[in-house]
């Protein structure tokens, strides 16, 4: 995540989604930003439906009146400040991550201390899942989540969303259904939520324990948010 992508439209599906996924007084949310600096690229510049209250405004009104009021601040700390608090009682942990290993471990260790009273854990980094191509410590690695980091936080207790940007050159289908088994695999997870949307996937592993709660949630998104979030369900028993 960085800050110059505040208020974009796939923020507005982000913070829709937590929202929906977390009831007020049940199951606290821990938000994992994963910060980078700002690059000064274009991404982040999807901010036309804001003006297109008619077609977006009631998949969630108060998020979208919020977001119109606010999506020049470019600052995460600004959803953190809402006051009525969008996101609930959540816990955020919000220093830049760099891509040194040392730094990055301490990084981890401080957000799972943080975060051991939550039931939800949200990692949004500004890539998605760990590729082979950039190992952890390298050039770029701030930009990935890696799978030891998912499994720690999973093994914790909380079910996990996860942010992941689709790659270039590969179909959102391929992706998020390689992304949704390989999941399943390092957190041995009772089952895993894929959410598309025109730009990112996130993915859900859901602990046994929190089973019905998701799948109520989960049917309510697919509800409210129809032709916004594509919604999947993929199984350990099917793999699909």
């Amino acid at each position: 995540m960085k800050n110059q992508y505040f208020g974009d439209v796939n923020d507005y599906r982000k913070y829709g989604l937590l929202r929906a996924l977390k009831v007020p007084g049940n199951l606290p949310l821990g938000v994992c930003w994963m910060l980078t600096d700002n690059d000064g690229g274009r991404d982040g510049k999807k901010r036309d439906y804001l003006d297109n209250q008619e077609a977006y405004r009631h998949f969630d009104p108060p998020l979208y009146d919020w977001l119109c009021e606010h999506h020049d601040a470019r600052q995460v700390g600004c959803i953190e400040r809402s006051n009525p608090p969008l996101l609930g009682d959540a816990i955020f942990h919000a220093p830049i991550l760099n891509n040194d290993r040392r730094d990055r471990e301490d990084y981890f260790k401080t957000c799972g201390a943080a975060f051991q009273c939550c039931n939800l854990v949200f990692f949004d980094p500004d890539n998605g899942l760990e590729v082979p191509s950039v190992p952890k410590g390298r050039e770029k690695s701030r930009k990935y989540v890696y799978w030891d980091e998912v499994g720690k936080a999973f093994s914790m207790g909380a079910s996990m969303l996860i942010y992941q940007h689709f790659p270039r050159f590969v179909y959102h289908n391929t992706c998020t259904v390689n992304k949704a088994k390989a999941l399943l695999v390092h957190t041995k997870a009772a089952t895993v939520y894929t959410f598309s949307t025109p730009d990112v996937l996130f993915l859900l592993a859901v602990q046994h324990q929190h089973q019905n709660h998701f799948a109520a949630r989960v049917a309510e998104i697919e509800r409210i948010w129809k032709g916004q979030i594509l919604v999947a369900q993929h199984n350990p028993s099917t793999n699909r």
